[in-house]
């Protein structure tokens, strides 16, 4: 299954928008769908849309519309390309007001038996579009009406007495762009905490643009093991634009780092106190860096720990070289640096 198929019918949340949208189309309203950039795959998921309401097909046709370069009053629009010659023959402004009052006045008009879907709608034609199908759908005194989708991007809108809302962010956020490149990882062959360190980078380098992200998780261990070549091959290859691509790689890697490797940090730290708290309590108190004592082997950390085992035997080499590298690897996280992935490898 492709990408953009599996976003729109298998991951739950953005099959929950989609849904949400269906159920208020079916029951008759119209609909606003809105996004905070770009629309995920847009093509794919109005053709999943349209095959959700099946139902209600039969009796209107699905059109998609893409406004993005008409410069026509919304109502002009309408006008123009769902009334026939005969029909728009029939329209005086003097008598009918408005396209949108003699469009909801007429029976015969195309628009009646149609669901619409309009897309590239921006911040700066939403509202006209909105208030033009307000318009036509406040005077449609009739079940035999036309339905919209209008699919705004970059705005705000608000449902009203005719048209229901769905604001894309209110049902996916950043977890929806990790389960995604989790998900595009399923088949590859290599353990789950180096699938996970994958969908971080991904996610992380493209801002948790799903499409971006799809891209760079579909590259899988390439990503892990060169994220800065292989990220930069994708965009250029996919055509993906970032003025900032290289520093976003690396804050990505970084974090990517930090959720994964600064708990297993902790888990060792802790882990190890448990099973030798009184052989460390034997050299306590200590001075942190800071000229604080340290008395109880809780309070110890990786440094800490490193230098009582340094100079001390108090494990055994195997832990004891654990040890080294986790202090290596929380030393470079703190200092915003990130471990080369033949170090991580090891460890993943």
């Amino acid at each position: 299954m492709k990408t953009e198929e599996i976003w729109w019918t298998r991951l739950s949340n953005s099959v929950r928008f989609l849904e949400d949208a269906r159920d208020a189309l079916l029951s008759g309203r119209s609909v606003v769908m809105t996004f905070p950039d770009e629309v995920p795959w847009q093509d794919v998921m109005t053709d999943t849309l349209e095959q959700h309401l099946f139902p209600i097909t039969d009796e209107r046709s699905f059109e998609v519309h893409d406004v993005s370069e008409s410069d026509d009053d919304p109502g002009l629009y309408l006008f123009n390309n769902f009334c026939s010659e005969t029909e728009r023959a029939k329209y005086w402004p003097a008598t009918h007001g408005s396209y949108e009052k003699f469009l909801a006045a007429s029976d015969n008009v195309r628009l009646n038996r149609r669901i619409v879907c309009i897309t590239g709608l921006s911040v700066f034609n939403t509202s006209r579009w909105v208030k033009a199908v307000n318009e036509y759908l406040a005077g449609r005194n009739s079940d035999q009406r036309g339905i919209f989708i209008l699919v705004s991007q970059k705005v705000k809108s608000y449902s009203t007495d005719f048209m229901e809302c769905f604001d894309f962010e209110e049902y996916v956020s950043d977890y929806d762009c990790r389960m995604l490149c989790l998900t595009l990882l399923s088949s590859v062959k290599c353990s789950s905490s180096r699938k996970q360190y994958i969908s971080e980078i991904a996610a992380g380098i493209a801002k948790n643009d799903v499409t971006k992200a799809g891209i760079l998780a579909s590259a899988g261990l390439q990503l892990a093991m060169h994220p800065y070549e292989t990220a930069k091959w994708l965009y250029t290859e996919n055509g993906l634009s970032d003025e900032n691509l290289e520093k976003h790689i690396k804050s990505a890697v970084w974090s990517a780092q930090i959720r994964l490797v600064f708990p297993e940090i902790e888990e060792f730290r802790s882990g190890m106190i448990c099973r030798y708290e009184k052989n460390f309590e034997r050299f306590l108190p200590i001075s942190s860096l800071l000229g604080e004592q340290i008395y109880r082997a809780d309070d110890l950390e990786i440094g800490h720990l490193y230098i009582l085992c340094t100079n001390h035997k108090v494990i055994n080499q195997p832990e004891y070289d654990k040890l080294v590298l986790m202090r290596k690897f929380r030393n470079r996280l703190a200092h915003c640096d990130v471990i080369p992935y033949p170090d991580l490898n090891a460890w993943l």
